[in-house]
């Protein structure tokens, strides 16, 4: 009895002993599934950048990063894949003529400066880049030039001073107006003398002295003029002057006088009356004068033109700077070069000197000037005053001379014109039926011989439809009658010899063969046959082939054609009993392209 109550001792022991074990085992399971102080760094990742993982005694802490910026113009943020993120505050307001920054946390815009210096501009900043508008100094009068110095406008009245005292000079609409002091004599649109040709008044001359384009209203002005070349002719406002023409070229060991309105500067050699100095003796030839009035150059002649060289002031001192003023020498320490070629640098020993160059050539009729590598230049005077009818030129005071030109041909029978667009035009004379002109005069002729005459090459041609154009070689034309229908008329004439595409653009474009035939009342047929006996068919080739017909002319405009001797045949359709008149024209002539209607 008593052993089976230790053994009851004993298992109830055991049973209580396995219960603590299983109690500790479950508690420590317990523990563990709520994260106590036994957990690591990996239990407690939660995978957002954004956050701070620890594992204390109490269990896994996820803290949020402090990702706050100590710099007020930085902008702070978190991303939960990498972390914190710092951003430059953007300070940008989108005109790109300014300069942004952030300074405190505050933005600031700065213009950028766009200034030139030059008070004569309006500065401007678009688009980020700087514009310089020129002040704009316009008076609105034409009269005057206007230009900006040092942010002020200068208006500047135009010299229409002539030099003639017997003129009244003024500016009109930015003109100059040179208008005679004489009230008798007013020149009207034109300050300028127009001197016509005496040939133009002859008699017999069929010319038709005036413009088609455009009319010169010219009165002429008191007249001065003493025939004597040798004079310079002015009006004073009383009374003519005449002032002998200086011929002096300052040289002893010439004979100077004019001749003719040309100065004549003759040696004055050992043998002659007139050899008064010693210098004179010397010279076998004439020597000219070549004194430029520079202290600072060597002048001389070379035998063909005066040679200017510098006076060498060179001290062989590296240190100086050596100039010449005034015939001497100067050294100093200071440079005046002013990097400008048209200019004489030199020091008068107490500051720099510029002296601008001089490159007056003695040509009135020359515009002088310098150009930027300091070398002289001479534009001749432009004195082309736009009318074709005149020869232009510029006489030795400088002054432009428009010559009307003698457009007279020495036929009578063509009427001559001057047009201000084209020049002369010579068009011949149009003969009612049964008549043809000789020697100016429209006369009745028998039978169908025609008479011949040619027109020069440079001539204008006014063609049938109102289009000039212009002969390039000389242009022969057949005047006559014909009478009847059955027998045509044949006319052999070179062509072949213009080989330029008319569809061509360009100068070349403007050439070819004429042949046209122009008749007074009833119409004609026109062929041309080839020098290979087959007739031309004016629509094979419109690249080399113009066909221009109307009720009283049929022309034909040729390039690229066979050269050889071709046949011109014309035959009139209803011809009157007392014929029909015609003037038949061939050559070559340029102007063509423009010249179809």
């Amino acid at each position: 009895m008593k052993r089976e109550k230790i053994n009851f001792d004993v298992k109830l022991k055991l049973i209580l002993l396995g219960a603590l074990i299983v109690s500790n085992i479950f508690a420590f399971s317990l523990s563990g599934s709520a994260q106590s102080g036994n957990c690591s760094p990996a239990d407690c990742n939660d995978n957002n950048a954004c956050t701070d993982d620890i594992c204390t005694e109490s269990g896994c802490s996820n803290t949020a990063k402090n990702c706050g910026c100590s710099d007020p113009c930085t902008e702070c943020s978190c991303d939960p894949l990498t972390g914190c993120v710092q951003t430059q505050k953007d300070c940008s307001d989108s005109d790109a003529c300014t300069t942004d920054t952030c300074s405190g946390g505050s933005c600031t815009h700065l213009q950028i400066s766009c200034d030139d210096g030059d008070a004569c501009t309006t500065d401007s900043c678009s688009g980020g880049s700087c514009t310089h508008s020129q002040i704009s100094c316009d008076d609105g009068d034409a009269c005057t030039t206007d230009s900006c110095s040092g942010g002020s406008c200068t208006h500047s009245q135009i010299n229409c001073d002539d030099g003639n005292a017997s003129t009244a000079d003024s500016c009109s609409s930015g003109g100059c107006v040179n208008a005679p002091i004489s009230q008798n004599n007013i020149i009207e649109g034109n300050s300028e003398s127009i001197i016509a040709d005496e040939e133009n008044n002859a008699a017999n001359n069929t010319t038709i002295a005036e413009s088609l384009s455009a009319e010169v209203g010219v009165s002429s002005p008191l007249n001065c003029d003493d025939g004597n070349l040798c004079t310079v002719d002015s009006y004073d406002g009383t009374s003519c002057v005449h002032t002998e023409q200086n011929c002096d070229d300052g040289n002893a060991s010439t004979l100077d006088s004019c001749k003719a309105g040309v100065c004549a500067n003759e040696p004055i050699y050992a043998g002659s009356a007139n050899n008064s100095t010693t210098e004179a003796m010397r010279h076998i030839s004439h020597t000219p004068d070549c004194n430029d009035s520079d202290l600072c150059t060597i002048d001389s002649f070379n035998g063909k033109e005066c040679v200017h060289i510098s006076k060498n002031c060179d001290d062989g001192d590296a240190g100086n700077f050596d100039y010449c003023y005034k015939g001497n020498c100067v050294h100093t320490l200071t440079s005046c070069d002013d990097n400008n070629a048209c200019t004489a640098d030199s020091y008068n020993g107490t500051s720099c000197t510029h002296t601008p160059k001089n490159c007056h050539d003695g040509n009135a009729c020359t515009q002088d000037s310098c150009d930027s590598q300091g070398n002289c230049v001479h534009i001749l005077k432009n004195c082309d005053d736009g009318n074709a009818c005149t020869y232009d030129a510029c006489d030795s005071r400088g002054n432009c001379v428009h010559i009307l030109k003698n457009c007279d041909d020495g036929n009578a029978c063509t009427v001559d014109v001057c047009d201000s667009i084209w020049g002369c035009i010579h068009t011949p004379v149009v003969c009612e039926a049964g008549k043809t002109c000789v020697n100016g005069v429209c006369q009745a002729i028998a039978g169908t011989s025609p008479t011949s005459y040619t027109i020069p090459a440079g001539s204008a041609i006014i063609l049938p439809w109102g289009i000039s154009v212009t002969a390039l070689d000389a242009l022969k034309v057949e005047n006559g009658v014909a009478y009847s229908a059955g027998a045509p008329l044949k006319f052999a004439r070179p062509l072949g010899s213009t080989q330029t595409t008319l569809g061509t653009a360009g100068a070349s474009s403007q050439i070819a063969e004429m042949v046209g035939l122009t008749w007074e009342s009833n119409p004609f047929r026109v062929a041309l046959i080839k020098p290979d006996g087959t007739v031309l068919d004016s629509q094979s080739d419109s690249q080399n082939i113009k066909h221009v017909t109307g009720s009283n002319y049929d022309y034909y405009f040729l390039r690229n054609q066979a050269g050889g001797y071709w046949t011109v045949q014309i035959s009139p359709i209803n011809p009157a009993a007392s014929g029909e008149g015609f003037s038949l024209i061939t050559g070559t002539v340029g102007g063509v392209a423009s010249s179809t209607p």
